[in-house]
This record gives C-alpha cells, structure tokens and sequence, in this order.
C-alpha cells in the first residue's frame, strides 16, 4: 500500500491581515512564504498555494492537551484547510477524501503519538461538517504590512 507523503515542506509565518470568510475562530493566523505539495496515498498531488492563510488546527480550546492547534499537526491540517476552504464546488474532491488525506499525513509526521491519530481524525470528521464550504469567493491577500515587522523587507515576500 502506498503512504501519503510531503513533497515540499511549506513555510508558514503570523498573518495580521483580514481574516477570509471560512475562518470563524479567533484564533491567530498562519499564512504560506512558499507553497505545500503533498501527495495522497492514491497518487493525487496538492498544492497548498503561496499567500494561502489558515488557522491550521481548528480544534475546541478543551482538547488543546491532545490536539494543539499548532505544532505536530500542522503538517496535516495544511492541506486539509485548504481542501475545506475550497471544498464542495462541483468536481471537487469530497470531504471524506480530505479526511483521509489527514489522516494518512499524521500517519507520516513521527512527532504525532499513534493513540492520536484516531482522535484527530475523528475530531475533523465529527467537526469538520461546519468548515466544509461551497461557493466562497477566493481570498488572496494582496498586501501584507506587516512584512517589516516580522523582519521579512524583501520584495519577494510581497504578494
């Protein structure tokens, strides 16, 4: 049986931009320097795109012992927002595909605790029937202010 696998390792840094419509939480925000391929277990290659902003982990502040919303899921929940941002337009992959896609990512990141992987995946497919969308304007930020700040002054930073 073939393994999911991660082809390019995204880099991720704060966003303080808007917020995109299909991120509800409060919580802080991460957005791509470069972009995130993966390949699924059947072969499909994702790309998480340069400038896409998420909240990685949208799990509920209680189970923030088991399942951060950063750290060692951040590999999984890349792709799977992404796939949630976008997911439901006809053509799509469906839900449960993503699903599986995280799922067989937690199984690859070695920092992930095997007792926790059917945690999480039954977290995002209980949870996840809320960020499932349809229909939502594609969000690209064109200017981010903050880039001196975080101390990133080149232009190729800039979307």
């Amino acid at each position: 049986m073939r393994r999911a696998q991660v082809l390019e390792v995204p880099a991720l840094l704060p966003y303080f931009g808007p917020r995109p419509a299909w991120i509800r939480s409060r919580r802080p925000l991460s957005i791509t320097v470069n972009k995130g391929v993966y390949r699924s277990r059947d072969g499909i290659v994702v790309t998480v795109p340069v400038g896409y902003v998420t909240d990685l982990a949208s799990s509920p502040r209680l189970l923030w012992p088991v399942l951060p919303p950063h750290g060692q899921l951040i590999i999984a929940c890349l792709p799977h927002d992404w796939g949630y941002s976008h997911g439901g337009a006809p053509g799509f992959l469906p839900r449960a595909w993503w699903d599986a896609l995280f799922h067989d990512l937690l199984e690859i990141t070695p920092e992930v605790k095997r007792w926790k992987i059917p945690v999480a995946y039954a977290a995002v497919r209980i949870g996840g029937r809320g960020g499932w969308k349809y229909g939502w304007e594609p969000f690209e930020p064109q200017e981010i202010p903050d880039w001196p700040s975080l101390g990133l002054n080149d232009n190729r930073y800039h979307l």
